[in-house]
């Protein structure tokens, strides 16, 4: 295991700057997302790390050791690609066999070594084969068999699930988590997928347009949102310009002159009529139906469209005199769904009315 620590890491490829000023602490042995859309810079950072790109300021540090100028081969990390980027012509055993060696290791060391690997990610028995002769999760097994095997102190991951498939994908994920924590090793993981980084990481960096916008654990994340890019990116989410229109006990925003929300949370210093930014998630809107009690935070509202979706059912909502609004509820097994065009009431807890100021 060995501690991370990245500061002031920056990045510009012409007049484009990729990365602006990158700093994170990374524990021993802890596993940290770095969690984005396209172009964000997070797969730049990871090859700043790897030593694949040179930053154009800023420091990297992998224990006490600074490897900000050294190359790769110097930093003792393992390396997953999105592609895995297996030898064809190499068998399993030489695949794994490679980074070995690569820094040295002796024949009988090697075997041992090779072997405990294939062991760990389920492989056993399967060292004679090509990887063409393997599936895309055996392939993505191997590849993670080679970067572990010569025992780094940091473990790099640049999107190695985005290649399968979804049902494929989803056992990947607790298996790689599985491995990481069985070795205790300090790893970084690039995905633009907000569930993979909720259901794996430790932490999570999220990032756009090259700046860091929020770290933090899964939950503080999605309950805690810092900025209203991190609240919109994390789930379904329905996003809001609105006004502060009541402080104190009675804390309330208004997204029209017709609709108010109650809220549990305004930004600090907050005054009424200041400019602000709403985001409820979908699941927290509870639809009733409309001669229920009118509640001091329901809402008057018209489904626009009912759609089944399994154990769920997806609504877009009209609120009256205001905005459209998408839900998702969970539903029994054989229950009844209201249909298109119902007038209904719109219960939304202040608690999950997030509310930040407007940017």
């Amino acid at each position: 295991m060995a501690r991370l620590t990245i500061n002031q890491l920056s990045r510009r490829f012409g007049s484009f700057l990729a990365v602006d000023r990158f700093s994170l602490d990374v524990e021993p042995g802890e596993f940290v997302s770095l969690l984005g859309p396209s172009g964000c810079g997070k797969s730049t950072i990871l090859r700043m790390i790897a030593g694949l790109l040179e930053p154009d300021s800023g420091s990297i540090a992998i224990g006490d050791k600074e490897v900000t100028w050294l190359p790769p081969e110097k930093r003792n990390i393992g390396l997953v690609f999105q592609s895995y980027a297996l030898f064809p012509h190499m068998s399993v055993f030489e695949n794994v066999a490679f980074g070995l060696r690569q820094r040295g290791v002796d024949e009988a060391s090697l075997k041992t070594r090779v072997h405990e690997a294939l062991d760990l990610v389920h492989l056993t028995g399967l060292d004679r084969r090509f990887p063409r002769e393997m599936s895309g999760g055996q392939q993505q097994r191997v590849a993670l068999a080679r970067a572990v095997a010569p025992q780094p102190a940091l473990l790099l991951l640049d999107e190695p699930l985005s290649n399968l498939d979804a049902k494929l994908r989803d056992s990947m994920r607790f298996e790689l988590r599985r491995l990481q924590q069985t070795l205790s090793i300090t790893t970084i993981f690039v995905t633009h997928d907000q569930e993979e980084a909720l259901t794996m990481s430790d932490r999570i960096c999220v990032l756009s347009g090259g700046q860091l916008h929020q770290v933090g654990r899964p939950r503080e994340i999605y309950d805690m949102p810092a900025t209203p890019f991190v609240a919109e990116f994390f789930g379904r989410s329905n996003g809001f310009d609105g006004k502060v229109a009541a402080l104190g006990d009675k804390a309330a925003v208004s997204l029209s002159d017709d609709v108010r929300l109650v809220t549990s949370h305004l930004p600090d210093g907050a005054q009424i009529g200041d400019p602000v930014h709403v985001t409820i998630r979908q699941e927290s809107v509870r639809i009733l139906e409309a001669e229920n009690e009118p509640a001091r935070s329901s809402l008057p509202a018209v489904l626009d469209i009912v759609s089944f979706a399994g154990s769920t059912a997806q609504f877009l909502v009209r609120l009256s005199g205001g905005p459209q609004l998408n839900a998702e509820m969970n539903i029994e097994r054989g229950g009844s769904l209201p249909e298109a065009g119902s007038h209904v009431r719109v219960m939304i807890d202040p608690g999950d009315v997030i509310v930040m100021a407007a940017r």
